[in-house]
């Protein structure tokens, strides 16, 4: 499990890295983490952008360009988050992967 320092590093990286970027596709290899909400995630994801992303404790809070829209993730035991901008992939988990441009 990562510890503080780790998540605030990790939220500053992801700052740096996709903030204002469109996201084009989510995908989950394990629906069970969306609760069965995968379809009304991905709705809510798909074409917007990510405008700001803060933390409370460990848990990363994503600011969509959607109004009052956010996506909120605990990194859980592993501290992993995958994304995608163009080919090259950042991150490696099991849980999600975003595709942004």
């Amino acid at each position: 499990m990562p510890e503080l320092p780790e998540v605030e590093t990790i939220r500053q990286d992801l700052r740096k890295k996709i903030l204002d970027k469109k996201i084009i596709t989510v995908d989950f290899l394990h629906t069970k983490v969306a609760q069965d909400n995968t379809k009304h995630i991905t709705n809510d994801l798909v074409g917007s952008s990510f405008a700001e992303i803060d933390r409370v404790g460990k848990l990363l809070i994503f600011k969509l360009a959607t109004p009052d829209r956010y996506l909120l993730i605990h990194l859980k035991m592993t501290g992993q988050l995958i994304y995608r901008i163009g080919e090259k992939i950042f991150g490696k988990t099991s849980v999600s992967i975003w595709h942004i441009q």
